[in-house]
């Protein structure tokens, strides 16, 4: 009796054992397969990473093909260099060359150096084209413009990343979108998971020869309209006329 017994424990531990190793076998399978796919995933990830950096070095090519030789119709391309433009940015003068303003051909800056009659855009009395944003944050909009320079901390980006949005900037919006996102990556293969980062801000000026900024004489006579400005195209004066339209 107790030798059946001992025979049948011992069938049944083989049986086991043929069933384990059939599920190990079978697992083993699964994990091979599994590898085989990450590594065509990882190869397909490659492929792609490699088309996006052709992708945006072509774009940026592209972009600086156009900022160097696209001219808005009645605009003398050998003397455009020259031509100095006055923009008022909450109440601070900027003087700088459309060369500049030009570089984002789709711009609202670059629509400063249209002729009149093709603009959207009117000056004021003093012929200044007045924008009711934020003076200090618009020096790095022009450092952008000057040598494709972006601040370092995250909260200016994000900042920056509005104001470009304003002035319809899409080369220095999809910029900034890279640098978060680079920041974002960083940050998780740091800390395991995304958090902002509190880098101090970097300045960036641009060219004297480009850029003159001279403090506003009107600055204090800055008048709040009525009522709210949902466009934030408000006239110094309070009043429609001399304001910015789109």
């Amino acid at each position: 009796m107790s030798h059946s017994r001992s025979s049948a424990l011992v069938r049944d531990l083989r049986a086991e054992s043929r069933a384990l190793g059939q599920a190990w076998a079978s697992l083993q399978d699964e994990v091979d397969q599994l590898e085989r796919h990450r590594a065509l995933l990882k190869h397909e990830w490659k492929d792609l990473e490699e088309e996006r950096e052709r992708l945006d070095k072509e774009r940026q090519r592209f972009e600086k093909l156009v900022s160097q030789e696209w001219f808005p119709t009645g605009i003398d391309a050998p003397k455009v260099k020259d031509r100095i433009v006055r923009v008022n940015i909450g109440g601070q003068i900027f003087e700088i060359t459309a060369r500049l303003l030009l570089k984002d051909r789709f711009s609202l800056l670059a629509a400063t150096c249209l002729p009149p009659e093709d603009s959207i855009l009117r000056p004021e009395d003093d012929g200044c084209f007045f924008f009711d944003r934020d003076w200090f944050l618009f020096r790095h909009v022009l450092a952008y413009l000057q040598s494709g320079t972006l601040p370092e901390d995250e909260l200016r980006l994000r900042e920056l990343h509005h104001e470009a949005g304003f002035y319809c900037l899409g080369s220095m919006q999809r910029n900034i979108q890279t640098v978060l996102a680079d920041m974002q990556r960083k940050t998780e293969d740091v800390f395991g998971k995304s958090s902002r980062t509190s880098s101090a801000p970097l300045e960036h000026t641009a060219r004297a020869s480009d850029v003159r900024v001279k403090n506003s004489r009107r600055e204090s006579s800055l008048v709040a309209p009525e009522l709210p400005d949902p466009f934030g195209f408000t006239s110094k004066r309070g009043s429609s006329q001399g304001a910015v339209f789109l």
